[in-house]
């Protein structure tokens, strides 16, 4: 059974992996198997965070989402985790961080670094490879312009466009400096929040156009493209391989 696990930065891109790794499952059997690390850096313990059972028979992909608590522990945990995945079967690992705080101009200098460091972890361990979302997963989220109509029928890509000067069907999402911010401007524009809160994020999540997303937003939006591919290519790879 191909494994995969998937580290992420926090609460926001778990669940955006929920919604979209069953989207996905929707297609192909997949396994979701969610949990969080906690602790200090060499002692990092992971806990179960949505507990499923597991199916009989096993279906044929398994994905762990690793909730890390923070962009700066991503690839540390990669690393610190990856020889006990290898022994428990897991093919492939992925990080998913954003780059805000930093700025646009950065984001191919942090991309370089990450991968350096991988690169030299010098061990046997399967392969890995790091995800930005550029500047941070709400990009994506605006980018997926249809999800504003089902929270507020108001909320259109005109308003939008007339009350921010920004136009979420062709402006580009990943030069917005911070994000979460941006789309926090956008739903107060019809008397929405958005703190990042679990009820608000899985709000957004659920209203999200996967089709759209997973379609024409991949290849409009780079960032989201390299993810998606990357998912793509462990689900292909083990097609071919099985």
């Amino acid at each position: 059974m191909p494994k995969l696990a998937i580290f992420v930065e926090g609460q926001t891109e778990l669940l955006f992996l929920r919604r979209l790794l069953g989207y996905l499952a929707s297609r192909r059997e997949i396994y979701v198997d969610e949990r969080e690390l906690r602790g200090k850096r060499g002692v990092r313990l992971l806990k179960f965070v949505h507990h499923r059972p597991r199916p009989e028979p096993p279906p044929p992909f398994w994905v762990m989402v690793c909730n890390c608590g923070g962009d700066s522990t991503v690839v540390s945990d990669m690393l610190e985790q990856a020889p006990s995945l290898a022994a428990h079967g897991y093919g492939q690992i992925i990080g998913l961080r954003d780059v805000y705080p930093l700025p646009y101009a950065r984001v191919s200098h942090l991309e370089d670094t990450l991968e350096r460091t991988l690169r030299r972890a010098g061990f046997a361990a399967p392969p890995m490879a790091i995800a930005l979302a550029a500047m941070e997963l709400e990009a994506w989220f605006i980018a997926e312009w249809h999800h504003f109509a089902i929270l507020d029928p108001d909320l259109t890509p005109e308003k939008i466009q007339e009350e921010m000067g920004f136009d979420p069907r062709t402006d580009s999402v990943e030069r917005i400096p911070h994000p979460a911010d941006f789309l926090r401007q956008i739903y107060r524009l019809v008397g929405l929040s958005y703190h990042k809160r679990r009820n608000e994020v899985a709000e957004i999540t659920r209203a999200l156009d996967l089709a759209h997303l997973c379609g024409p937003l991949g290849e409009r939006v780079t960032y989201l493209g390299r993810f998606l591919g990357l998912l793509e290519d462990f689900f292909r790879n083990d097609y071919i391989d099985g």
